[in-house]
């Protein structure tokens, strides 16, 4: 028993680059996982190792956030898409694309559950609604990802206000 190994060294890829990862066996088992998602290397190679081959990477998403949109959202068609021009896109191939950015100092932007715009999401900390704290790549997927979180941009400041008012105002804190 042992997770695909695409997706044993894609995790070991980005938790050399500080990305906390965990093996995701499914929704159920991922809230407690998510939070033992780590970017030590022994504890990543034990955890992929003992996984099912069917297991995919999930990527912990404190200190990061990830917009997530249908590709067909009127969001990203009404110009958004070129002011998320300066993040690191990587189109999931099912139909939605994910622009990842770091949180700025100071910030912890909480998950939204489509309170941006229809079809679209952000994950960062957990959220509200069951907005989960993490995202679940494939090998391929993940491969699209930088070396290192420090390589990813920092958040616009107009993307990190339009989810702090999704939230009245509040950034951080427990969900």
């Amino acid at each position: 028993m042992s997770a695909p190994a695409e997706t044993r060294s894609e995790a070991l890829r980005l938790a050399k680059g500080e990305f906390a990862v965990f093996p995701f066996l499914g929704r159920p088992d991922a809230v407690d996982r998510q939070h033992a998602a780590t970017s030590d290397r022994p504890v990543v190679e034990t955890a992929f190792d003992l996984s099912p081959d069917d297991t995919r990477l999930g990527v912990r998403t404190l200190g990061l956030i990830v917009v997530i949109a249908r590709r067909q959202s009127r969001w990203l068609t009404s110009g958004v898409r070129s002011a998320l021009g300066g993040a690191h896109a990587i189109d999931l191939g099912n139909g939605r694309l994910t622009f990842w950015y770091r949180a700025g100092d100071g910030q912890s932007p909480r998950s939204t559950n489509g309170y941006l715009a229809p079809d679209v999401d952000t994950r960062s900390m957990e959220g509200r609604y069951g907005a989960a704290g993490y995202i679940v790549l494939g090998a391929e997927a993940a491969s699209q990802l930088p070396g290192s979180v420090d390589e990813l941009p920092e958040a616009p400041a107009w993307l990190t206000g339009l989810i702090e008012k999704a939230f009245g105002g509040r950034q951080g804190g427990a969900a």
